[in-house]
């Protein structure tokens, strides 16, 4: 009698967990959702590269990982002078971090907040002496990310195309200003080490770069040099005319 009776209590134990599982399953909390913001100050033919690169660098083994992130991306199509206002609109979507591409972007994401994490994709600046950070050992503050050192990448490049046309006695070189002027103060350093003169063509939009290849094409000079830049699609057109009609 008494098995009997624990047989009962157990089945019906048994099936009222059964019946009361799913509710409890259903009742735990959900995955977070974790939102990054990316502030770029290019188009979206350039920034889809870069959102696909930090999906699978978020993303890893467990293909589950990744579920719960969402990108929000906000574009200045070339005018650094929207920066401002797109990090603003970030921030006030309240994302857990925002990643900034180029010196334009990072300066605009860490002026609109001081407690959101900025991830900077910095490949044109020194963080010191824009005044980013204090130091690399203390930075400080909520900015974090890559900074290379792309001033002695110019200057090399440079060396790269003296070595290549031995007259050469004059370069070109498109500069963006809104990277900042180390690149350009390194490249016409090393041009003078080498006896060459400089002439400067400023692109701070895309659609300056047609006119900055214009101007260079009729000043017949005998190379160019391009500094490294968010700006980082050249028109069909201007590779056409670069490779002697060949796309």
């Amino acid at each position: 009698m008494i098995a009997t009776l624990k047989r009962r209590e157990f089945i019906t134990l048994l099936g009222g967990a059964v019946a009361t599982w799913p509710l409890a399953a259903r009742a735990q909390p959900q995955m977070a959702i974790r939102r990054v913001g990316l502030l770029h100050s290019g188009a979206s033919t350039v920034v889809n590269m870069r959102v696909a690169a930090i999906r699978e660098g978020l993303s890893g083994p467990d293909s589950q990982r990744d579920l719960g992130l969402e990108i929000i991306v906000r574009l200045a199509d070339g005018d650094v002078s929207r920066l401002p206002a797109l990090a603003m609109d970030l921030v006030n979507n309240r994302v857990d971090a925002i990643v900034a591409a180029a010196p334009p972007a990072v300066q605009a994401a860490v002026g609109a907040t001081t407690s959101i994490p900025v991830i900077a994709i910095d490949l044109e600046s020194d963080p010191i002496a824009s005044g980013f950070v204090r130091s690399l050992a203390r930075p400080g503050g909520n900015l974090t990310g890559v900074f290379l050192d792309f001033p002695d990448f110019s200057a090399k490049c440079l060396q790269l195309l003296v070595e290549a046309v031995p007259t050469l006695s004059g370069v070109g070189v498109l500069w963006d200003p809104t990277t900042g002027a180390l690149q350009l103060k390194a490249v016409e350093a090393a041009a003078q080490g080498f006896g060459i003169i400089v002439q400067v063509f400023e692109a701070q939009r895309a659609a300056d770069i047609a006119e900055a290849f214009y101007v260079a094409d009729r000043s017949r000079i005998q190379g160019l040099l391009l500094l490294s830049s968010p700006l980082e699609r050249i028109p069909l057109t201007l590779k056409r005319r670069l490779h002697g009609g060949k796309s």
